[in-house]
């Protein structure tokens, strides 16, 4: 009977197996099984799980029935708990997702679902025939190598190395150490009020790092796996359970692991780690069924994932474990480690296993409805990330390192978050201070690498304050839709102060000020500068009147991303980015909070260039509208001769007017460009976070202005020939969402569109 018994076993395992794999991509247990078909009510089995350490423990379970659903996982089934140890301290608890049951020496499935608030000693066992569908699909895995240029990329390769490097538009964004802001980098005649210093500042970020090996600083890190269900029915419906992952995570703040829970859509709980000296990496590790395993998606100093059991291995050391998904992201590439239990907490709402994550022994590729699987003796490709930390009021500094798994979606915001809480957990304060960031990218197809330096400064709380650029920068360059960057890897060097490193645009003035000026003077505009509680100093820049203005010239001065223009092309949909060198080249082009921006500007004569020395109001607009009804209502009057067609303009002039008459076509780096050889803007970089923004004015000879311009100047300079405005600084106010600032995901849509709105301070003048 057990001979016959056995032939029917291995026979049906062979029509479940059939299912489209090939012959050498089946997973085949090597323990036996008993198919859903065989299971009855009132069966006794057994399950294993490790319940202290890293000890496997049977205990006995009994079959209740068989709960029949149409989603995936298809068919559970219920079991109840009879082993008096188990029941009496916790019973089925969030970790055991995973432990195999058998009956009759066979394996059903594994345990993979309970409820909370109810009773714990019953639970739902995924069939086994249901796990090894996980195993079906074709795997393929993020390897290590640069992936090929696309073909129009390809053929660009040098276009790449410009975009990163001495391409981009001057004065920009910082993109390199020896990059040269603008001809007036230095600006000229320097004066300083006695005892006063100059607005670059008496603290330096560091020097760049490159991109480290990865390492692993931690052998053990403790874990919590947690699942939980409901159903939409009654507990005998037809209603599929739905789980609720729980992760734990360490090296990073509290609050940032509950943001990143948020942006996962899973809890995290942030818990304590330990540290051992051996290798963090044990590919010969070979497990039984029952043993405790974990899944990471974060490792090193900065540790994301859960724990779970093992259920069965195949004899090619392939895995199936969890019996419910873990992110249900599909063909995936998580780390697989070993884990050890300290013990079960018993709760009321949900017992769960407290275990701690051991060495890395292979790889997860599989993360389905019905279980997770992969191989063992593999590693995992990952994203390096390393952050270099400086606390310049205790003169601490301190170097972590972690890796994230290899995926341009979820990898990012791993990332974002773990560099956050790192510096989060590293100043070990939540308050007012600056932080000089430089963030840095490089890997496979990112040649030379590119690194933005910003500045964030917060009377409330300086780690937010950098937030939301880390987190976008993270997101637009890994997401970005050109190229693969592969291996992908950051660095960001961060130094922070409670000092506040603040300079004030106190004054501008025009040096040796003329009744008025010529298109191409020469002007010099003098402007005063205040660091926080320090003596003014001055500084001195020269610009040059556009050669093809009228009437009057604005000169300003303003801190990097205070009125920023903005990517009209992008915004009028005239012109789109299409190359990666267009991509890295408008990147850079975006202000930083520590640039001084002086520039000069104003009505111009019509030219093919279309500079706008102003936003057109709607009366503008209505103008322009009359104006060119009054023309048609004049054509056509004059009525062709009889016998001559009308004849159409083909040459452009005054008449001709279209609305992309209207709109520019230039990207920010182009325009920029243009102006600074033109000296119509200078941008200088400064150890401080600049704030404020000042504006005067002044006549220009020529042209005869139109009543639209007349009205503009009369609007602009009726307070005198200087104007200060009220602005107003970033306000640090919270997210929706609570303390942690919310998902962040508003924009994260599938339409998703590329944009760099996330950069800057993104500040507003009342």
């Amino acid at each position: 009977m057990k001979k016959a018994a056995k032939i029917l076993s291995a026979l049906a395992m062979a029509a479940l197996l059939a299912s489209g794999a090939r012959a050498e991509e089946r997973f085949v247990p090597k323990e036996p099984v008993m198919p859903l078909s065989q299971i009855r009510p009132g069966m006794l089995g057994y399950a294993k799980t490790v319940l202290q350490g890293t000890k496997i423990t049977p205990f006995k379970v009994k079959i209740v029935g068989v709960v029949p659903s149409k989603s995936k996982p298809r068919n559970l089934i219920m079991v109840e708990v009879l082993d008096k140890y188990i029941r009496e301290n916790g019973g089925i608890a969030a970790g055991m997702s995973g432990s195999p049951v058998y009956v009759d020496g066979r394996l059903i499935g594994a345990i993979g679902y309970s409820w909370s608030f109810a009773d714990s000693s019953m639970g739902l066992v995924t069939p086994v025939e249901e796990m090894l569908k996980a195993m079906e699909w074709r795997q393929k895995l993020p390897w290590f190598d640069v992936p090929p240029l696309p073909p129009d990329e390809a053929d660009k390769k040098d276009a790449e190395s410009d975009a990163a490097s001495d391409d981009r538009a001057p004065g920009c964004g910082a993109a390199s150490a020896d990059k040269i802001i603008s001809a007036d980098k230095a600006a000229s005649g320097d004066k300083a009020a006695p005892g006063g210093k100059t607005a670059s500042g008496d603290v330096a970020l560091s020097g760049d790092k490159t991109i480290s090996g990865d390492a692993l600083s931690e052998d053990k890190e403790i874990l919590s796996g947690d699942v939980k269900i409901d159903f939409d029915e009654e507990a005998s419906g037809s209603g599929a359970p739905r789980e609720k992952m729980t992760l734990a995570s360490d090296g990073v703040s509290a609050r940032y692991a509950a943001r990143l829970g948020k942006k996962l859509g899973v809890s995290i709980i942030p818990l304590g780690s330990e540290s051992a000296g051996s290798s963090p990496v044990d590919l010969r590790w070979r497990p039984e069924p029952g043993a405790a395993v974990g899944a990471a998606i974060a490792w090193g100093d900065v540790v994301v994932g859960g724990v779970g059991t093992l259920t069965a291995v195949s004899k090619d050391g392939r895995f199936i474990a969890f019996a419910h998904p873990m992110f249900n992201r599909g063909g995936v590439s998580y780390a697989m480690t070993q884990a050890s239990i300290l013990r079960t907490v018993p709760s009321i709402e949900s017992s769960f296993k407290l275990g701690y994550l051991g060495k890395i022994a292979g790889v997860v590729t599989q993360d389905r409805p019905e279980a997770i699987g992969g191989r063992l003796g593999q590693l995992a490709a990952a994203s390096s990330y390393t952050v270099n930390f400086h606390d310049v009021d205790e003169r601490k500094k301190e170097t972590k390192r972690f890796q994230t798994v290899a995926d341009p979606f979820i990898g990012p915001e791993i990332g974002s978050a773990g560099i956050l809480g790192l510096v989060d957990d590293l100043w070990a304060r939540k308050g007012a201070g600056t932080a000089l960031v430089a963030y840095t990218v490089s890997g496979g197809n990112m040649k030379p690498s590119w690194t933005r330096r910003n500045i964030f400064y917060s009377p409330k709380d300086a780690v937010k304050a950098m937030q939301k650029e880390i987190e976008s920068l993270g997101k637009v360059i890994s997401r970005n839709p050109f190229r693969e960057i592969n291996p992908y890897g950051v660095t960001v060097d961060v130094e922070m102060t409670k000092t506040p490193r603040v300079v004030y645009i106190d004054k501008i003035k025009i040096e040796d000020e003329k009744e008025e000026y010529s298109p191409g003077d020469k002007v010099k505009a003098v402007v005063t500068f205040r660091p926080w509680r320090k003596a003014p100093v001055k500084k001195t820049f020269e610009l040059r009147i556009p050669e093809n203005a009228v009437s009057f010239c604005e000169v300003t001065a303003r801190g990097g991303g205070i009125e920023e223009p903005e990517e009209e092309p992008l915004i009028t949909g005239i012109r789109a980015i299409t190359t990666f060198k267009e991509f890295v080249t408008e990147l850079s082009a975006k202000e930083t909070n520590n640039q001084i921006i002086v520039e000069i500007g104003g009505p111009e004569k019509d030219s093919p260039e279309k500079k706008k020395p102003y936003k057109s109001t709607d009366k503008d607009k209505e103008k322009l509208s009359e104006s060119s009804a009054v023309k048609e209502e004049d054509s056509e009057n004059k009525k062709p001769e009889a016998g001559r067609d009308k004849k159409e303009n083909k040459k452009k002039g005054k008449d001709s007017f279209t609305p992309a008459d209207m709109m520019e076509e230039r990207f920010v780096s182009e325009i920029n460009a243009e102006r600074i050889k033109n000296r119509e803007m200078v941008v200088a970089d400064t150890n401080y976070y600049v704030e404020g923004v000042l504006r005067t004015f002044i006549k220009v000879k020529g042209g005869s202005a139109s009543d639209m311009l007349q009205s503009k100047l009369a609007q602009l300079m009726g307070g005198g020939e200087e104007e200060e405005e009220e602005y107003a600084p970033p306000e640090d106010e919270e997210d929706e969402g609570g303390e942690d600032g919310g998902d962040g995901d508003e924009g994260d849509g599938e339409g998703e569109s590329l944009s760099f709105s996330g950069l800057g301070r993104g500040a507003k003048r009342k």
